[in-house]
């Protein structure tokens, strides 16, 4: 008789111990659901935004598009006193990075006559 009450102390601890695991378990799940929710709606938000940027981007084209700022210059240049510009007021020649003015030819010489020594590896003469 003394092992039935050693049992139900013992079955009232596991009993114990599975409503704890079930409770963990269903908090678990539900704050996974709640999540997910929330996972969806920000890409659902995310989705949104790159719609708004692709319009943006089509707007700053249309906006910056040479042929209206063409017109707009024309339009307002009385009010603006805008002028032309030109490119040597951004940089002049030698101040741009890399830049080197090709070897032309002198008055009355052709290409050919320049320098017969360069090789482009594409044809082969005579002896070479």
């Amino acid at each position: 008789m003394r092992l039935a009450p050693m049992m139900r102390s013992i079955d009232l601890i596991l009993l114990i111990a599975l409503v704890a695991v079930v409770s963990w378990t269903f908090k678990v799940k539900h704050d996974s659901q709640l999540e997910l929710e929330r996972v969806a709606e920000l890409e659902k938000q995310i989705a949104a935004e790159k719609v708004e940027i692709d319009l943006l981007k089509s707007d700053w084209s249309l906006l910056t598009s040479p042929a209206r700022l063409q017109e707009l210059v024309e339009r307002y240049s009385q009010e603006l006193q805008l002028e032309q510009m030109s490119a040597t007021q951004i940089a002049k020649e030698n101040e741009l990075p890399g830049f080197r003015l090709p070897n032309l030819p002198d008055e009355g010489e052709s290409f050919a006559d320049t320098d017969a020594s360069i090789k482009t590896g594409s044809v082969k003469r005579g002896g070479e």
